[in-house]
């Protein structure tokens, strides 16, 4: 199957899931929102897996694609 935009993968549309999640488990919680370094830890690596989907994906070289899905 051929994707022409990285928003067309699962892998990422679940990442982008699982970034929301943790978005909404921390406005839900006033105890995890007072521990900045914590929060902004939890946010930094949802949204740095989310990103090195798209990175891998515009390389057009499947080797390279590949070596940023293990970054994910």
């Amino acid at each position: 199957m051929n994707y022409k935009n990285f928003e067309e993968l699962p892998i990422w549309q679940h990442a982008r899931e699982i970034v929301n999640f943790i978005y909404k488990i921390i406005d839900g919680n006033e105890a995890l929102k007072r521990n900045q370094r914590l929060t902004n830890q939890l946010k930094g690596a949802g949204i740095s897996v989310m990103n090195n989907i798209p990175e891998g994906f515009d390389s057009d070289n499947n080797v390279e694609f590949i070596r940023f899905l293990k970054y994910s």
